[in-house]
């Protein structure tokens, strides 16, 4: 594969990923369930989920840390390198041991990356109604629930 083509399909399946992570409605409930487990510890969880008042972090530094990994989780760019990574790999797979799969689910992710960042930009045609619920991603942020 030519080295252009590899670093286009690579970053786009990346990028893909980096969205479904962290941005995208679909996985709007895992990602809830990963920031309440990194930013409060179990007393705190327990707390929230009971509507009572928030027990202090045990400690400033345990508190420093779970913030700091929970912005390794939300941040673009952090998501970003640990997808494109793994991505890479998947990359490097195919070249050396022709593993077809690889290549695959990377251009289906590029695909998919470019598909939806065409459609977010797509304005609606004159006939088109557009309700609360279909209005388009970038008018309400990426993955927010629609305005009403």
């Amino acid at each position: 594969m030519d080295v252009i083509a590899a670093v286009i399909v690579i970053t786009g399946a990346a990028a893909r990923l980096t969205r479904l992570t962290t941005r995208d409605k679909i996985t709007t409930d895992a990602r809830s369930w990963l920031h309440n487990l990194l930013l409060f510890n179990r007393a705190q969880r327990r707390a929230r989920a009971a509507a009572e008042p928030m027990p202090p972090a045990r400690s400033p530094r345990s508190a420093r840390v779970r913030v700091w990994l929970h912005t390794l989780v939300i941040c673009d760019w952090c998501v970003g390198f640990w997808w494109s990574a793994v991505v890479g790999a998947l990359g490097k797979m195919w070249v050396w041991q022709h593993v077809e799969w690889a290549l695959i689910a990377m251009i289906v992710g590029t695909a998919a990356y470019l598909v939806g960042w065409l459609a977010e930009r797509e304005q609606p045609g004159p006939s088109v109604v557009v309700s609360p619920q279909c209005e388009p991603a970038a008018a309400r942020g990426h993955g927010a629930p629609p305005s009403t």
